[in-house]
C-alpha cells in the first residue's frame, strides 16, 4: 500500500452491525520510527496550503527521515 504499511488482512468489524468492510495494517516495531517520523512530516501544518489542500503525498515524503 502506499503508506507503507503492511496488509494484515480484511473482515467484517465484530463490533458494527453494517455491511462495511474493515480493512487492518500492521508495522513492525523496527519499522515504526521511521514511519512515525514520515506520518508527522505528512500531517504537520506547513504540509498544507491556505485552502487546507495537502502539499506533499504521504507516498512523497521520505519513509527514512534522519
Amino acid at each position: 500500500p502506499r503508506n507503507g504499511l503492511g496488509s494484515t488482512g480484511t473482515g467484517c468489524s465484530g463490533s458494527v452491525w453494517s455491511s462495511k468492510t474493515e480493512i487492518s495494517y500492521s508495522v513492525i516495531d523496527q519499522e515504526w520510527s521511521a514511519m512515525r517520523r514520515a506520518f508527522e512530516a505528512w500531517l504537520a501544518e506547513d504540509n498544507f496550503d491556505s485552502t487546507g489542500q495537502q502539499k506533499k503525498t504521504l507516498e512523497s515524503v521520505p519513509k527514512d527521515m534522519s
